[in-house]
């Protein structure tokens, strides 16, 4: 599908109508915000709070959402790449995180918590046991300080309109109540 063509002519932004970068840097924040293939997303089971999966996808989130396997499972929150960010950065971007948290999530004898696949014995990208919490907390730190260019970046105002911080753009999962997302966000931004 060709990239939309978008007037900014009715903008009034101060700047010269022959500024490149500027156009550019618009025309990309609005391809940002309407992108929706691209994300990073941690899944959970309701029913183990110490199992933590983190996943790609390069198209519907709402598919990562569900297993046939495990009814208990759903996508806990998801972390939105930038729409120009290749598909080799996206797999870029999981397997170092993966290979990263393998040194952070460990078992008592020093190994990875990293479970792997009953037959083929390969690693799969499920964690257990683990902090969920924790593992959370560690992935939007990840992002933000080391990934941050692949991603969305969202900044929040406080109420008398100071800057209350940052965060990678995430989704929630459609069952949290606008409390707990607040809370959610207001943890990560701490990071």
């Amino acid at each position: 599908m060709p990239t939309p063509i978008i007037d900014y002519s009715g903008l009034e932004l101060g700047f010269r109508d022959d500024d490149y970068e500027i156009e550019q840097m618009i025309h990309d924040a609005i391809q940002d915000i309407e992108s929706v293939d691209k994300w990073l997303y941690l899944g959970a089971d309701i029913t183990n709070p110490y199992w933590a999966k983190l996943g790609i996808t390069l198209g519907d989130l709402r598919s990562r959402s569900y297993s046939s396997a495990n009814p208990n499972y759903y996508i806990y929150c998801a972390f939105k790449f930038k729409h120009n960010v290749t598909k080799e950065q996206v797999r870029s971007v999981e397997w170092e995180l993966l290979n990263k948290f393998d040194l952070i999530f460990q078992d008592g004898f020093g190994n990875p918590a990293r479970l792997r696949h009953y037959e083929s014995k390969n690693l799969s990208e499920c964690y257990w046991p683990i902090d969920f919490s924790y593992f959370l907390d560690n992935l939007h730190n990840e992002l933000i300080h080391n990934y941050s260019t692949y991603f969305v970046i969202q900044g929040y105002e406080n109420e008398i309109g100071g800057e209350d911080g940052v965060t990678v753009q995430c989704v929630f999962s459609p069952t949290f109540d606008q409390p707990k997302i607040q809370y959610l966000l207001n943890r990560l931004k701490k990071w």
